[in-house]
């Protein structure tokens, strides 16, 4: 592994943290470890995020990232005509759900990404009810949020079933795709494997919610 050269002290703890938190875990990395690989003092662990937790936190977060993908409101707001009729509403979760899997199954990302998620998943450190605190949950409140458009009054649980379908789908396939490449020959999920995905989630996740298919559907 080379160590990093970035334009600031805090993105390369970050980076550095990122790369040895998959290889090795969260409680198989020293703070000493991560300063060494980012190029940086000890002490700037500290300075920049108090604790080797608060660090793996923000490694995470960074990991996550979304690449283009529109929070709901974002979506909303670009054409709010939508929220007026159950064709539009249908629109609005087509767009959400390919944003999603754009951003997880077609980014070309740095392996490490994937490998710290994936151990993350499968293997909870001791930082996992702080990552849902302060990662996880707030992607999943914005899903369900749609779900709740369309059903104003449904009662929270429906809204989280259905909300899972989105996350647990992209999940499976890009968590498992070595096992899931051999069972289906293939060497990678194409271009075209994705959008037939994504658009069979969509139809389910569209019925589900008893609105209209758009077009494109």
């Amino acid at each position: 592994m080379e160590n990093y050269e970035c334009p600031n002290t805090k993105l390369a703890l970050v980076l550095a943290a990122g790369e040895l938190f998959a290889e090795k875990g969260f409680d198989g990395v020293s703070t000493r470890e991560i300063a060494q690989k980012a190029n940086a003092r000890l002490g700037s662990i500290h300075y920049h995020f108090q604790t080797k937790e608060k660090l793996y936190i923000e490694a995470f977060r960074y990991a996550l990232n979304k690449g283009n993908r529109k929070i709901v409101k974002e979506i909303i707001a670009e054409h709010p005509k939508r929220l007026e009729s159950a064709s539009g509403l249908a629109e609005i979760i087509w767009e959400a759900i390919q944003d999603f899997f754009q951003d997880v199954l077609s980014r070309k990302d740095p392996q490490w990404k994937n490998q710290l998620i994936t151990r993350e998943l499968y293997s909870p450190s001791a930082a996992m009810p702080r990552l849902v605190q302060e990662v996880f949950r707030s992607l999943h409140e914005d899903i369900k949020s749609l779900y709740f458009l369309c059903h104003p009054h449904a009662q929270e649980e429906d809204a989280t079933v259905w909300a899972l379908f989105l996350p647990g789908i992209a999940t499976f396939y890009n968590h498992n795709q070595a096992i899931l490449l051999e069972v289906l020959q293939k060497k990678s999920l194409d271009i075209k494997f994705i959008q037939k995905l994504t658009k069979a989630t969509a139809k389910m996740m569209i019925l589900y919610l008893g609105l209209p298919l758009p077009k494109e559907l």
